[in-house]
């Protein structure tokens, strides 16, 4: 960012915690500052119990002081961050809403706890394949849904030649 561009290398994701709570209360390098070391942790400590110390609030704190971002229009930077963050957290909640409600579906399918099962496979897979080839007992093989996909996965061979 223009205004905190050492930010990045505090955190490993901007979405966790820490990362949001230090976005939300002191997203510029001044803010970080006045809080001091004490501070940012102290504020951490209110809603975070483990994973972030005091290193990672000297971290923080050090990326401040050192901090080469713009120092104007700082106002206008953190109101635009809040509205960002605030619809970040509505959209977190929509995802959230919204895979609750598919895997509510899901449970009353036949046949999906199986295919949950399978590492790899979740909710929006097994939602996606469902919603293209319908009801699986309108199938009697396997094939019947390759074929559908418009796949022909049989071997040409002929002699020797495969």
């Amino acid at each position: 960012d223009r205004y905190f561009p050492e930010y990045p290398s505090v955190f490993k994701s901007w979405e966790g915690k820490a990362s949001l709570m230090a976005m939300k209360q002191f997203p510029t390098p001044e803010q970080v500052i006045s809080m001091g070391v004490r501070g940012v942790l102290a504020h951490w400590k209110t809603e975070i119990k483990q994973g972030v110390g005091i290193k990672r609030a000297e971290r923080l704190y050090t990326a401040a002081t050192a901090s080469i971002g713009l120092t104007e229009g700082l106002e206008a930077a953190r109101f635009e961050l809040a509205v960002l963050l605030e619809q970040y957290e509505l959209y977190s909640k929509q995802e959230e809403q919204i895979m609750a409600k598919a895997m509510q579906i899901l449970e009353h399918i036949p046949g999906t706890q199986e295919m949950l099962s399978i590492p790899g496979i979740g909710v929006l897979t097994i939602a996606g394949f469902l919603a293209e080839v319908g009801d699986l007992e309108k199938y009697d093989h396997g094939q019947q849904i390759i074929r559908l996909a418009g796949l022909n996965l049989t071997e040409n061979s002929s002699g020797k030649r495969k």
